[in-house]
């Protein structure tokens, strides 16, 4: 698996985004590059990444029975042995929700996903 940091489309949007972004770069900026250094699980996020197929159907394919499927899909990968790779280097546009409801939806989904 390769995955590669998000760029965010609509970052100077409102206050909003702009915390958002910073949140996000967080992330992925420095816990991901931290994470992949020392060889340690990488949470795939859905985006901006790219998948083997081998490695799908060999940790189990796609489950829709949890919220946070990618994150699921990631760590069984990973506990199979298949490598992930981090590009930090490597934008990939996305655009960050703008409303105060849009984001809490968001982060209850990733929440109770990781959870599950």
């Amino acid at each position: 698996v390769v995955q590669t940091r998000w760029g965010h489309l609509n970052e100077d949007y409102s206050l909003l985004t702009k915390l958002q972004a910073f949140l996000l770069d967080y992330h992925f900026i420095l816990e991901q590059t931290g994470r992949n250094f020392g060889n340690h699980f990488i949470n795939f996020n859905g985006t901006a990444g790219v998948w083997r197929k081998s490695c799908i159907l060999d940790a189990g394919n796609w489950e829709g029975d949890t919220l946070t499927e990618d994150l699921d899909l990631s760590y069984r990968a990973q506990l199979k042995g298949w490598e992930f790779k981090y590009l930090r280097e490597v934008e990939t546009p996305a655009e960050l929700p703008i409303t105060i409801e849009a984001a809490r939806s968001q982060q209850f989904r990733w929440n109770k996903g990781a959870a599950e």
